[in-house]
């Protein structure tokens, strides 16, 4: 009966530490979306300049005539 508790402790011990790594797994996912997230909208508004400015106008100037 000892070895049966002792057996069924063991399993609800490695269960909880399953369970840790999984959710450390979740949270260490989430941050490198969140990280490469901030990067691409880093590296879209930085290395664009001129060229971005270009294409909003480009996008926007048949709008604002159709507007006026």
């Amino acid at each position: 009966k000892q070895k049966e508790e002792y057996l069924h402790e063991m399993e609800l011990y490695n269960q909880k530490k399953e369970e840790e790594a999984e959710i450390l797994r979740l949270e260490e996912d989430e941050q490198m979306k969140i990280h490469k997230q901030e990067a691409l909208r880093g590296k879209i508004f930085k290395g664009t300049g001129a060229r971005a400015h270009f294409i909003v106008f480009r996008h926007l100037f048949p709008l604002i005539l159709d507007y006026v």
